[in-house]
Formats: C-alpha cells, sequence, structure tokens
C-alpha cells in the first residue's frame, strides 16, 4: 500500500506565487506515507531526504531533527497572510470572463481562508470595518503599506500609526526645505546697481583699501534697499587674481551667516 502513497520529490521555487500551495500538498501527501510505514519505524530525517532535490536538502542540511528540518521549510514555504490585505482582495474579486458561478465561488471559498474569520463581538465586528475601511482608502501609497507591513491589528493602532507617519514625513520635509539657494555674486560694479540699487541708495566706506598680501579691497556697504537690512562686505580681487567682485551677507540672523561662511568657503583663498 505504501508504494501507492509514496509522494514526488519536492522541488519547488519558494519564490514562486503557488509555493505555498505546493508545499502544503506535498508536506500532506508525505505525512501521509509516514503514517504508512510507521509500523516500520523509519528515521523520519532520512526518509524526507531521499523525498526532497538537493537544492531543498541544502536548505535543511543542518538541521539535527525532523522537527527542525519541517520548520524550517515552513517558515521558508509559508508565506506569512496579512489579513487586511486577504480581506480587500475577498472585497474587490469579481467573477472573470469565461468562469462560471461555481468556479467563482470556488475562488471565493479560496480567498476566504486567508481573511483570519473569527467569532467577534460587534464592536469588534465594527472595529475590524473601520480598520480596513481606513487602511483601503487612505490617500498615501506609503503610509497604506507601511501599515500593511505592520499587520495592524485594530482601527485605533492604524490611526495613531498613519499619523506618526504622516507627522514624522511632514517634518522631514523641512530638512529639504531649508536649503540656501547658491550664491551668484555680480561680476561688475554695474551689475551690483542693477540687483542692489545705486550708489544714491547706498554708503559705502572703505575699511581697509588692499588687505596686505592678498591683493583684495574690502568695502563696507550699508544698504536700505537690498533684501537683507544688513552690512555687507565687498571685496575686488587686485591684478593677482581676477577682477570681480563678490558679495557676501553679514547679518545677525543664522540663515545670513549661514551665507557669510558659504561665501568664505567659496571665494576667499
Amino acid at each position: 500500500m505504501e508504494r501507492f502513497l509514496q509522494p514526488k520529490r519536492f522541488d519547488a521555487d519558494p519564490d514562486a506565487p503557488d509555493a505555498t500551495r505546493q508545499w502544503n500538498h506535498w508536506f500532506c501527501t508525505f505525512s501521509n506515507f509516514l503514517d504508512e510505514i510507521k509500523v516500520f519505524n523509519p528515521h523520519k530525517l532520512k526518509t524526507l531526504y531521499n523525498y526532497i532535490s538537493p537544492a531543498v536538502f541544502e536548505i535543511i542540511a543542518e538541521c539535527a531533527t525532523y522537527e527542525e528540518a519541517i520548520k524550517t521549510l515552513e517558515n521558508l514555504y509559508v508565506k506569512p497572510k496579512n489579513e487586511v490585505a486577504a480581506r480587500h482582495l475577498l472585497a474587490t474579486c469579481k467573477q472573470e470572463v469565461g468562469h462560471t458561478l461555481d468556479h467563482f465561488v470556488q475562488k471565493l471559498k479560496t480567498l476566504a481562508k486567508a481573511c483570519n474569520f473569527q467569532a467577534v463581538t460587534a464592536e469588534q465586528y465594527r472595529d475590524n470595518a473601520l480598520r480596513d475601511a481606513f487602511i483601503s482608502g487612505i490617500q498615501s501609497t506609503e503610509v497604506r503599506q507601511l501599515l500593511l507591513e505592520k499587520n495592524i491589528p485594530d482601527f485605533q493602532t492604524a490611526y495613531d500609526t498613519a499619523m506618526s507617519l504622516t507627522i514624522t514625513h511632514q517634518q522631514s520635509s523641512l530638512y529639504q526645505n531649508c536649503s540656501i539657494p547658491p550664491y551668484n555674486p555680480p561680476r561688475t560694479k554695474s551689475d551690483y546697481t542693477k540687483r542692489f540699487g545705486s550708489s544714491h541708495d547706498s554708503a559705502m566706506t572703505v575699511v581697509h583699501p588692499r588687505v596686505p598680501g592678498t591683493g583684495v579691497q574690502v568695502f563696507v556697504l550699508s544698504s536700505t534697499n537690498v533684501r537683507y537690512p544688513s552690512l555687507f562686505l565687498f571685496l575686488r580681487f587686485g591684478t593677482a587674481l581676477p577682477a570681480r567682485y563678490f558679495i557676501a551677507v553679514v547679518a545677525l540672523c543664522a540663515a545670513d551667516l549661514h551665507c557669510l561662511s558659504d561665501f568664505l568657503c567659496r571665494y576667499i583663498p
């Protein structure tokens, strides 16, 4: 009799879409086979080796017992099922073209197996319905994906998790919006006049005609019609360097100080 119950050699790909179905069927036939030959008191682990492929054997080669080997294979082939996603698939399942009503009903029953339906109170049923509708209808695909990964048990947990993720995303976007645009200095005095106003609107005083050893002329400019109402350093390189005008902000706020630091790092040797 045992000859007729011998299972085929198991060689399923763990990443195959139907890997769980193949494993469940094979393990059922293998268990029936072991029950049939138990009168011979077989070594279960060695018997298992004989009915799996070399690729599957490598997965359990280091397992010391039959129970450990089966547990390892189950963890690999039996994919965890998400209750919320399974119920969504069941609720949105449609009869396909060419399929009979019996085929459609069988498909619904198969999908229902993963939904983890249990006897619950009316309040628990309402909470589960709210959770499923909340996750299904939420606008952010990123938040929905994270909620499905966490396998949320109830509506309140789903709501709290979604709010936390949303706030974190908003706070993270603040860091992206804090970048300071690159500084584009005026190349001539006329460019400076066009950007910040004429010399009649500003007062320029030479602090140091030329910095010794650098060929740099330093001016301090106080203006009332510039973007930042603060002091400016107006630098002009001598013949040793290209004759360009550079402007750096010197102000009393952190953002302007950052602009000054960025300018000094870029243009001051």
